[in-house]
């Protein structure tokens, strides 16, 4: 979109990213630490399975060059995603209700997910519920994270929880083309 409003126009598109290709298109992105290069997330293709892709990120990208960084199987449905000062990259798995964390070369080296004890119900706690966004809470070396519940009975499951990564989060660069 041009400086001060306007009409936007198109930045990278391609139909492997798009219907009926994809069930849910591009979705949480982030620029890594350097600025060369954005990663952003497919939920779900046809066939139900998720990535995560990486582009350089100039003027003019070029779909070849556009990579998986990292592939998740049927039903995961990667969402929102963040870079930590480690260089992992934190991904939200709305599919499966869990946090994953992607070493800086892709591999998948950790994994939360299950039941959050509620500090006002301690009887009853709080599973991961499509899990979508985060933040860092640096001071802790935790993430923040959205319970977005979209496929859950409300109200007990909409929640932040905070899950300890022993990590700060890398702060998000204005991107410059």
């Amino acid at each position: 979109m041009p400086a001060g409003g306007g009409t936007p126009t198109v930045w990278l598109q391609d139909a492997s990213l798009a219907p009926p290709a994809v069930q849910f298109g591009p979705n949480g992105m982030r620029l890594d630490h350097t600025g060369k290069f954005l990663y952003f997330a497919v939920t779900f293709n046809a066939m139900g399975a998720g990535f995560i892709y990486r582009v350089p990120f100039r003027d003019e990208p070029n779909i070849a060059e556009l990579e998986v960084f990292h592939a998740y199987g049927p039903g995961e449905g990667p969402d929102g995603i963040a870079f930590g000062k480690s260089k992992k990259l934190y991904v939200a798995l709305a599919g499966t209700n869990q946090i994953s964390v992607l070493s800086k070369t892709g591999i998948e080296e950790a994994r939360y997910g299950g039941l959050v004890q509620d500090p006002a119900n301690p009887g009853n706690p709080i599973p991961y519920a499509n899990p979508s966004a985060f933040a860092f809470d640096d001071k802790s070396r935790s993430l923040v994270v959205t319970n977005h519940a979209i496929f859950f009975p409300a109200p007990q499951p909409f929640a932040l929880f905070d899950v300890f990564v022993n990590d700060r989060g890398e702060p998000l660069d204005e991107p410059k083309l």
